[in-house]
C-alpha cells in the first residue's frame, strides 16, 4: 500500500485545486492502478452498472499531438488561439480519460416493462462520471498527487480520436505533479507562463494560484443547503 501524504478528510479536500503547470514528473504505474482500483470496488454505482469506461494514460509528448489535443480543448471562443490562455490541464504527464459505455442491456436486465426515459438515463449517467471523477481526485490527492479538471472539449470524437480512447470524452482529469516556474525566467511565481502548443508562445496560466475567480458569484452556504435536522 503506497503511503499517504494526506489522511485526515479535511486535508484532502483542502489540498486539492486545479493544476495548469505541470512538472515532468510521472505518477509511477503502480500508484495509479491501485487508485483506480480503489475507484473501482467504492465509488459508488446505480446497481453497480458502472456506466463509463476510463482509459488512463501517459499524456502526448509529440508536438503536434499535443497541439491538437490543446486546440480541442480551446477555453473561450469569444478569444482567438492567440488571446486565448487555453486549458492546460490536458498537458498533464497522465491522464484519465472519461467517456460513457452502453449500459442498456445491464439497464433493462432487471425491469423488462418499464424503462427509464434517455434523459433520465444520461441524467444517472452523467451524476455517475462526476462520482467516479471526485473519487479519483480524492485518492490521488490523498497520496500527494495534483488534479485538473477539462470539461471543455470541443468535439469530444476528435479528443478520443487524437487520445486513442473509448468511445466520445466527456471528461479528462490531467495527474501530475504542479510546478510554479515560469517558462521564461524560470524563477518560481504563483503566475507563471507555459509553452502553450497551439501555437508555440510562452503565456501566462488561466490564472493565478490562490486566486479565486468566481468567488464573487458563488452563493451563500444558506442559499444552497437547507439544513432541516
Amino acid at each position: 500500500m503506497a503511503e499517504f501524504k494526506y489522511e485526515k478528510w479535511t486535508d484532502i479536500i483542502s489540498n486539492r485545486w486545479t493544476t495548469f503547470s505541470w512538472a515532468p514528473d510521472l505518477i509511477p504505474a503502480e500508484v495509479m492502478e491501485e487508485v483506480a482500483r480503489e475507484v473501482y470496488k467504492y465509488c459508488p454505482s446505480k446497481n453497480r452498472k458502472l456506466p463509463y469506461v476510463i482509459d488512463i494514460i501517459r499524456g502526448p509528448t509529440d508536438a503536434e499531438t499535443r497541439k491538437q489535443l490543446h486546440l480541442n480543448s480551446h477555453r473561450n471562443t469569444d478569444k482567438t488561439v492567440d488571446e486565448d490562455r487555453g486549458n492546460p490541464q490536458v498537458l498533464a504527464p497522465t491522464l484519465i480519460v472519461i467517456s460513457k459505455r452502453d449500459v442498456h442491456e445491464l439497464e433493462t436486465k432487471f425491469q423488462t416493462i418499464e424503462h427509464r426515459a434517455k434523459l433520465g438515463t444520461a441524467n444517472t449517467d452523467n451524476i455517475e462520471i462526476g462520482l467516479v471523477a471526485l473519487s479519483f481526485i480524492h485518492g490521488l490527492t490523498a497520496r500527494g498527487w495534483n488534479t485538473a479538471l477539462c470539461q471543455c472539449v470541443r468535439s469530444r470524437a476528435r479528443t478520443s480520436e487524437i487520445l486513442g480512447t473509448h468511445g466520445e470524452t466527456d471528461l479528462v482529469i490531467g495527474v501530475g505533479k504542479e510546478t510554479r516556474i515560469d517558462s521564461v525566467t524560470g524563477e518560481e511565481t504563483d503566475y507563471p507562463r507555459y509553452l502553450d502548443p497551439r501555437n508555440d508562445m510562452h503565456r501566462t496560466i488561466p490564472y493565478p494560484y490562490g486566486y479565486k475567480p468566481y468567488e464573487a458569484i458563488t452563493p451563500k452556504f444558506e442559499e444552497v443547503f437547507r439544513l432541516k435536522l
